[in-house]
């Protein structure tokens, strides 16, 4: 049973990491970025706003295919069209990981 303490904890763990994840994006000027809601993310071959499906009618889906690899190559895993879910179990280190490795 988790408690409503728990479940916030988790959505501001996600809020965060999809955060940092896109300020990287931003700084090392990679063709991606990063949208979401609490807990979960999606990395897209644009480099955004995504606002709609239409936003991602020119993403290059080999960018997002070099990341699921290069990550997969380190230990970590995300859905290959670059989709992740944050569970209770991921904590502060796991994210760190996540951020070293992407």
């Amino acid at each position: 049973v988790t408690t409503t303490i728990e479940k916030a904890l988790e959505v501001a763990r996600g809020d965060a990491l999809r955060e940092r994840l896109q300020a990287m994006c931003r700084q090392d000027g990679a063709p991606l970025c990063v949208t979401g809601i609490g807990s979960l993310f999606t990395i897209h071959g644009v480099e955004g706003p995504v606002r709609s499906n239409a936003d991602l009618a020119g993403q290059d889906q080999r960018i997002k295919e070099l990341l699921f690899f290069d990550l997969l190559e380190q230990g970590i895993y995300l859905a290959r069209r670059g989709m992740a879910a944050l569970s209770f179990e991921i904590d502060d280190a796991a994210c760190d990981a996540f951020l070293s490795a992407f």
